[in-house]
């Protein structure tokens, strides 16, 4: 399924209205270098790498490493690494944490219905 960048710019301007991050711009930290990781608590499905780069990308930060979507994963399991400026990793972070938090809590109860079909009927 792709999601078009219609819908993550409207993901975009909800959360940042301004188009700038007040937290590093106040701090005057905005354009620091800066690293990010994302891991998990539980195990899930892994659900909207893809997305979370494209809007990355849009903040001037660089994936290191991304899992794709589908991915299984155990708890502690790093699924994301993404490097840029710090107001970019800080605007971005928020956005990509809610698409993960939907995207990969529908994708894991859905495979758990499907596991559940094909534990009572294989075929």
């Amino acid at each position: 399924m792709y999601i078009p960048d219609s819908y993550l710019d409207e993901l975009i301007a909800s959360d940042i209205p301004s188009g700038i991050d007040l937290t590093t711009h106040v701090l005057g930290i905005g354009g620091q270098p800066g690293r990010m990781e994302y891991y998990t608590r539980d195990a899930a499905l892994l659900c909207g790498t893809e997305e979370a780069a494209r809007i990355f990308g849009r903040f001037g930060c660089t994936v290191v490493e991304a899992l794709p979507s589908g991915t299984m994963l155990a708890p502690g399991d790093v699924f994301m690494t993404v490097e840029g400026p710090a107001a970019g990793l800080h605007m971005g972070w928020k956005i990509c944490l809610n698409i993960f938090e939907y995207y990969c809590a529908l994708a894991t109860k859905a495979r758990q219905m499907v596991d559940a079909v094909h534990a009572v009927n294989p075929l």
